[in-house]
């Protein structure tokens, strides 16, 4: 972290940065608030990618107050604005061509071959003594998974990165060890409050109730998840912890006029809920919801597309899971 400490004045309005002092680019010149003022106008620039990064930031107003000290004044408050330097990125001064980049990082810039490796090596003068472990990094592009899984069992590599859901579950075997770590990412239900049903509080309010979220994660997510709490941001900074958790509930016989497992009279219910685990055909076809009359003596009932196509299936009814047996082939 090339940053030691960052404060703000009362109103988050100017935020100050101190460097870390003793730091060095690749190229052995010395990292100083002079490279910290020159990335803040080259990601401003038309056209670079990271300019909504630098989006608050007065640049008229920027000043170094010495060698280490960096004082970035914004044209409006914001509290978050560490996070956005964080995801930004920091060039060395008159840094123009990044076909040999030059950082400040543990390992330095060997060679990129498009497509195919990318190979960087040990930086002898990082600032964190002892670091970095190894001499060498090589990185292979390998875009299939099953491909990369093979190369990660036979040796080939060491580590793989973002492995998918399926292969982590059951795919990983010998001495191979599995990594976890909490993500950001969040899965929700989305509805259009402006259209019928959505536009009825109740009905969004009993999605919120129905849906069994620790199933949800265990068959959509292979168990790779948390049960979220209908806002965004749970396990993250200034998420209100104290929310009472939000759980399934099954309403009583007879609840809203209706028998348990059955609408109200009057009411129609269109469509089931399926995930679908394998789908094999010789041709890719989309599965279309059909009216559903009574889910407690019939199993799901597809149309065609579905003849003549081998395909594995978990039905789910309107409140609760259809038995294993009612899993398997729909030969049409």
């Amino acid at each position: 972290m090339l940053a030691t400490s960052w404060t703000s004045d009362s109103t988050a309005s100017v935020w100050t940065f101190r460097l870390r002092e003793g730091v060095t680019w690749h190229d052995g010149t010395d990292f100083t608030s002079a490279d910290v003022l020159y990335s803040l106008t080259w990601m401003a620039k038309p056209g670079n990618g990271l300019a909504l990064n630098v989006a608050d930031v007065d640049l008229d107003k920027v000043s170094a107050q010495g060698p280490y000290t960096v004082v970035v004044p914004l044209k409006s408050p914001n509290l978050l604005f560490p996070y956005s330097l964080a995801t930004a990125s920091i060039v060395r001064r008159g840094a123009e061509d990044f076909t040999r980049p030059v950082g400040t990082g543990p390992f330095s810039f060997v060679s990129l071959d498009p497509g195919q490796q990318a190979v960087r090596t040990r930086n002898p003068a990082y600032w964190d003594p002892g670091k970095p472990y190894l001499d060498e990094l090589v990185f292979l592009s390998v875009k299939d998974d099953f491909a990369r899984l093979n190369a990660l069992l036979s040796g080939q590599t060491d580590v793989m990165a973002q492995v998918p859901f399926t292969q982590a579950k059951s795919q990983l075997v010998g001495d191979v060890r599995l990594i976890r770590s909490p993500g950001v990412t969040a899965q929700a239900f989305y509805m259009a409050t402006d259209k019928h049903p959505f536009d009825d509080v109740r009905v969004r309010r009993a999605l919120r109730l129905v849906v069994d979220r620790r199933q949800l994660v265990e068959v959509a997510l292979f168990g790779f998840g948390t049960v979220g709490n209908d806002l965004y941001g749970k396990g993250l900074e200034y998420y209100d912890g104290s929310l009472p958790q939000r759980t399934r509930e099954r309403p009583p016989a007879g609840r809203n006029g209706g028998a348990r497992g059955h609408p109200p009279a009057g009411v129609r219910r269109r469509g089931v809920l399926v995930l679908a685990r394998s789908l094999r055909p010789s041709s890719a076809h989309r599965l279309r919801p059909v009216d559903a009359i009574d889910h407690d003596r019939h199993p799901a009932v597809f149309k065609a597309p579905c003849t003549g196509h081998t395909i594995e299936l978990s039905a789910f009814s309107r409140l609760r899971p259809i038995n294993d047996k009612n899993s398997g082939t729909v030969l049409g």
